[in-house]
């Protein structure tokens, strides 16, 4: 006779294994966004034309991806969510690059997404040791289901 403590247990394990496809779904079924930014000269090149954003992953974060992240990092982003309400979202990630005089550091970007007409506005905040100043751009993002 099985007591009841191991009874539970085989239920228990039983009931974790029944639903871990679905938490797997849920996981592969992150949406986003997929925003296309304005390219302006005095942005220098630090804001790609694309910025795709997969969300939600492990619970406040994203996974960012666009052609600055591919030229610098060669690996996925993780951005965190800053805000999250009725109006916005705004993901803010670094990531390690290098100035025109080839000097490292870490450069923060942080995308807002408004909520009622998906318009976007990114700035890329620089290292105190650079000097040549900060960056904003605007543009337009669709929803991804």
């Amino acid at each position: 006779m099985i007591s009841r403590v191991r009874l539970a247990a085989r239920l228990s394990l039983a009931a974790c294994l029944a639903l871990m496809p679905v938490g797997m779904a849920m996981a592969q079924e992150a949406g986003g966004y997929v925003c296309t930014m304005q390219q302006l000269q005095q942005n220098e090149g630090w804001f790609a034309e694309t910025v795709t954003v997969r969300y939600p992953v492990n619970g406040n974060e994203a996974i960012v991806k666009d052609a600055v992240i591919d030229r610098f990092a060669q690996q996925t982003i993780f951005a965190k969510v800053e805000t999250e309400n009725d109006i916005r979202i705004t993901f803010v990630w670094s990531l390690l690059t290098k100035d025109k005089r080839n000097v490292p550091g870490q450069r923060i970007f942080r995308l807002t997404i408004r909520k009622a007409d998906l318009s976007a506005a990114m700035v890329t905040t620089l290292p105190i040791e650079w000097h040549d100043g900060n960056f904003r751009a605007e543009g337009k993002c669709i929803r991804r289901k």
